[in-house]
C-alpha cells in the first residue's frame, strides 16, 4: 500500500461499528447501515463506509453509498459527506 494511499475494504470490528454509529448518530436525515470500511491516515484518519442508506422521506429508498468521516489527531471526528453510488 501506499502511505496516503486507502486500505482496502474489510469486514467491520465493534470498533468501526461503535465509531460510526456515534458519528451518525447526530444526523436525522439520513439511515446508513455500514457494511465494509477503508482507512486511510493523514494528518488524522479518514475512514470510507461501503453502506447502504436511505433518506428519510415520505417516498424513502435505499440506495448504496459512501460515508466519509475524519477523525483529527486530537479525537474530535466530523461526517464529511454521504455520497451516493450509481
Amino acid at each position: 500500500m501506499m502511505d496516503g494511499a486507502y486500505t482496502d475494504f474489510h469486514a467491520l470490528t465493534e470498533e468501526d461499528v461503535q465509531f460510526f454509529a456515534d458519528v451518525m448518530n447526530e444526523q436525522v436525515s439520513v439511515i446508513a447501515e455500514p457494511l465494509a470500511v477503508a482507512t486511510q491516515v493523514v494528518a488524522g484518519t479518514n475512514y470510507r463506509y461501503f453502506c447502504n442508506a436511505t433518506v428519510e422521506t415520505p417516498k424513502a429508498r435505499s440506495y448504496p453509498a459512501m460515508v466519509t468521516i475524519f477523525k483529527s489527531l486530537a479525537g474530535t471526528s466530523e461526517l464529511m459527506g454521504v455520497t451516493e453510488i450509481k
